[in-house]
């Protein structure tokens, strides 16, 4: 398309927030409206004139650089645009940052938006682990364990004497929430050399690692009864 006519300045760019008013955290989430007479530049072919957001600190140090050009979502026609982004986990939380989105027209003139921010972190994803329970419980034999999660997570059991020897680890796995409630993991009753349980009171220890490391553990009792 021709560029329109008497077209002096690039693209007009208002930046918001989805949720003005919060404190901005990992995973915030902001929109940017483009608009130009000459259309928004998103070729690719000329990369200085692309697309990009940026953080800065108070010291101009470069925190954030993407590339958003191929996200720009264009509406009736090529005159406006949008495009949305999300803050990462990895900012500096508690002092002033800039965020700044640059972008280009099809004459090449360029254009810059900005917004300054106080990062509150990463939201805090709350308990991994809560109830943990075996059924039946007493058992005669085997006992099935069942757990709550907070969120998917590797999850395994070991069981214990009553005097603290371990007697068997049962094969661990990842666990959806729903999963874990369900299914949960089956003991055979039986120690690590095969053999079935005296009667008496054992310990069992379910320990729980979600994809960011963060590991949890709870200590509960089973009993054999035959």
């Amino acid at each position: 398309r021709e560029p329109a006519p008497g077209d002096t300045l690039g693209p007009v760019i208002v930046l918001q927030w989805e949720a003005p008013g919060e404190t901005p955290r990992a995973g915030s989430r902001l929109t940017a409206e483009l608009t130009d007479d000459s259309g928004i530049y998103v070729a690719g072919l000329a990369p200085p004139r692309s697309v990009v957001w940026t953080v800065e600190d108070l010291h101009g140090r470069l925190l954030v650089a993407e590339d958003l050009a191929g996200r720009v979502d264009f509406g009736e026609d090529y005159r406006s645009a949008t495009v949305a982004f999300e803050l990462p986990a990895a900012l500096p939380g508690g002092e002033p940052l800039t965020l700044a989105l640059e972008a280009s027209d099809n004459l090449g003139r360029r254009s810059r938006a900005s917004l300054d921010f106080v990062f509150g972190g990463a939201v805090s994803p709350g308990p991994l682990l809560g109830l943990v329970y075996n059924m039946p419980n007493p058992t005669e034999g085997g006992t099935r364990f069942f757990f709550e999660i907070g969120r998917d997570a590797d999850v395994g059991v070991d069981i214990y004497t009553a005097t603290g020897r371990k007697i068997v680890t049962l094969p661990g796995d990842r666990f959806t929430p729903a999963r874990a409630r369900e299914v949960g993991i089956h003991w055979d009753g039986r120690d690590a050399d095969g053999d079935r349980l005296a009667n008496g009171l054992y310990f069992y220890r379910v320990a729980a690692r979600d994809a960011a490391g963060r590991r949890e553990e709870r200590v509960e009792r089973l009993a054999v009864l035959r």
